[in-house]
């Protein structure tokens, strides 16, 4: 790499960055590439052999229901315990890792990427859940009431996870990239992990000591089944480290055309592969309190000028009251809009975006944000409100000099 380096620019810089640093960062990014690349292949798995894998195991269904002999009452049984299975075994097994790196700080992400380029996954595992609600519950003769509560509560409490999901990525709320309190997070994947096992075999135990001779061949149905299910979630569902792939790819190319700056290509980086930091999340949001706040400013300043423009008319046109009427006439009418204006920034606009950004300022503080952020978000909010109380008292002061005009002691 050396060698390539001394042949390649002489050092130099241009808008976007020294050009040797840029060649560097530029090698490291074709790195994280090629290695995420390789780590969300799935050798075997491609869509053609996925998609014949499936109209394999359809045309076996179609066989097996030709040949009659089963029972639906079991097969559905037999479908819902070989899927907590399989779920099981997917998740402890066959998930790959994130491909995030480790940050020494606190960092987060948010998931509504990853629920908006995964709706059909999302909605077909909802689904799922929904429809072992629903058996739990119709055949809960069949099931004993003792186990259709606890598999009702299971899965139920499954079902709020996946909708909490969803409210957190409609809100844009960050969620820590490692559990804050593992041992917790540990226990309650553990046991997560085994009441699914307890209800998965609950179910294929009704349904292999069942009276029925045809235990067989509903196993032969119910295993294809769920194999096309799962088939069907392998095809449409993006792999695991797509996004951050996606992220690094734009970034690259985004500097190689000069689209942005060098810097910026690292925060960028640095984002897709440990995440966002507490600043990160925050600046959004401080920014449209702050922009509020300045603008609100700046409206004031210029109802202090057009003030200041009003006394001096009434000053010089004190004995010409027809003139000084139609010269101050405007002024006042320009004021009075810029007040209004920015009297509904005040009273309006800047509680609601400041309530946006304490939301997530609490948010991120119960999950323990950086040191010194919030500190910093303070001391920019008192700056920017002193600066707007300073021109208030500017403008209360022009007013009460216009006022002295009209009514002098």
């Amino acid at each position: 790499m050396s060698h390539k380096l001394q042949e390649y620019h002489p050092d130099g810089e241009d808008s976007h960055g020294p050009v040797l640093e840029r060649y560097q960062f530029n090698e490291y990014l074709n790195k994280e590439i090629t290695d995420l690349q390789d780590a969300i292949k799935r050798p075997g798995w491609t869509n053609y052999a996925i998609i014949i894998s499936i109209a394999g195991l359809a045309w076996t269904l179609i066989n097996c229901f030709e040949a009659g002999g089963y029972s639906l009452r079991n097969i559905v049984f037999l479908i819902l315990g070989f899927s907590l299975l399989w779920d099981i075994v997917r998740y402890l097994v066959i998930t790959p890792k994130s491909p995030r790196l480790k940050s020494k700080l606190k960092r987060r992400f948010i998931n509504s990427n990853l629920i908006s380029s995964n709706r059909i996954p999302f909605l077909l595992g909802f689904g799922q859940y929904s429809f072992f609600l629903f058996v739990s519950l119709k055949l809960s003769q069949d099931l004993g009431t003792f186990t259709m509560i606890f598999s009702s509560v299971f899965i139920a409490l499954l079902l709020v996870t996946f909708l909490i999901g969803v409210v957190l990525a409609l809100f844009k709320l960050p969620i820590p990239m490692s559990p804050p309190r593992k041992k917790l997070n540990l226990a309650v994947n553990t046991t997560i992990i085994l009441v699914s096992l307890v209800i998965a075999f609950r179910y294929l135990g009704f349904s292999l000591t069942s009276p029925n001779t045809s235990v067989i061949t509903d196993i032969r149905l119910a295993l294809p089944i769920v194999a096309i299910f799962y088939l069907l979630l392998t095809l449409i569902r993006v792999p695991k480290g797509q996004l951050t792939l996606d992220s690094l790819i734009m970034t690259r190319r985004e500097l190689a055309m000069g689209d942005i700056h060098l810097d910026t290509a690292k925060i960028y980086t640095d984002v897709a592969l440990t995440g966002l930091r507490t600043s990160d999340i925050l600046e959004e949001y401080l920014t449209a309190v702050l922009s509020l706040y300045h603008e609100a400013t700046a409206s004031l300043r210029e109802v202090s000028s057009y003030l200041k423009d009003i006394e001096i008319l009434r000053n010089e046109k004190q004995d010409e009251q027809v003139e000084q009427a139609t010269l101050v006439r405007p002024l006042v009418e320009i004021t009075l809009k810029l007040v209004t204006k920015t009297r509904y920034i005040i009273s309006t606009s800047i509680p609601k975006a400041s309530k946006r950004l304490n939301y997530r300022v609490i948010w991120v503080s119960a999950q323990g944000g950086e040191p010194g952020t919030i500190d910093e978000i303070e001391r920019k909010l008192g700056n920017t409100q002193k600066d707007l109380m300073k021109q208030v008292n500017t403008v209360g002061n022009r007013l009460k000099a216009l006022m002295e005009l009209d009514h002098p002691n």
